[in-house]
């Protein structure tokens, strides 16, 4: 998993204070993995975050560079303790490699704790 600034020279992916990557739509994460050989015809993305907008949700956004497909899951609440959410992803094809994580609609600033990919 790499952080990654979309923004200009001296662009920084902000941290907070507990650690989680906050995403606010000018950064994301790369999330590289290996589904040669799984042929596995459904998996779940489970994101650990909350908002980071006081009184304010947000969604998160998924995308498969290499798969051709976007996804939205959430709403991810502002609440003080991190909560998992999820969203089903599509089957997995020999050319996935890769997710892209941003925060999406809503008030698009998103903490990331942790994440997992579960495949049944």
């Amino acid at each position: 998993m790499f952080d990654r600034c979309r923004g200009g020279v001296g662009c920084d992916v902000g941290r907070t204070n507990t650690g989680a990557v906050e995403l606010d739509g000018s950064d994301d994460l790369l999330i590289w993995f290996d589904s040669q050989g799984l042929g596995v015809q459904a998996a779940v993305f489970y994101v650990l975050g909350r908002s980071l907008c006081a009184a304010a949700s947000t969604e998160f956004d998924l995308e498969s560079p290499t798969g051709g497909w976007t996804l939205s899951g959430g709403p991810v609440g502002q609440q003080f303790e991190y909560q998992w959410h999820f969203a089903a992803l599509p089957a997995f094809q020999p050319d996935d490699t890769a997710l892209i994580l941003t925060a999406g609609r809503g008030c698009g600033r998103l903490g990331v704790q942790a994440f997992e990919i579960c495949v049944p």
